[in-house]
């Protein structure tokens, strides 16, 4: 499975936001210090303002923002936003569809269906403050810094 590229940017954009607290942060800087085409970034942020997960401010001074505390972003929020299926496989959409109707007996599926959990838990557990907490741990870490 690989994600699409607007859903690298649109984790990339939340988690700069994240580590800017309480600022409004323009545009050009998300696009600049993440690396995102400033011409992509709206289509990217559009989905997390209108999940309510950002907010947007026009004028001098004006950018965006988050809404919610990091502790209450989840990747698999912001994930689920861009990509049009979280399923592993195929078979493993709610329909089931599988080409040799197998679903109930395949090892393959099962197999899957255990992956699939064990991502959606991981992607569930982990915040955008949890991702803040492993870069200044490692930033730490490398100075020689304890933590």
């Amino acid at each position: 499975m690989q994600l699409k590229i607007t859903t690298d940017y649109s984790i990339r954009a939340m988690l700069y936001l994240a580590a800017n607290p309480g600022r409004t942060v323009p545009g050009g800087e998300i696009a600049d210090a993440m690396q995102i085409p400033q011409d992509y970034l709206r289509s990217v942020l559009g989905p997390l303002k209108r999940e309510g997960l950002i907010a947007a401010s026009r004028g001098n001074g004006g950018g965006w923002m988050l809404t919610k505390p990091t502790d209450q972003i989840t990747l698999y929020h912001i994930i689920s936003l861009s990509e049009a299926s979280m399923q592993l496989n195929r078979c493993m959409e709610e329909d089931g569809y599988c080409s040799r109707q197998a679903t109930g007996t395949c090892p393959v599926r099962r197999l899957y269906g255990a992956l699939q959990q064990q991502m959606e838990t991981a992607l569930r557990a982990c915040t955008l403050e949890t991702l803040l907490k492993s870069v200044h741990e490692e930033e730490a870490g490398e100075k020689g810094e304890k933590v």
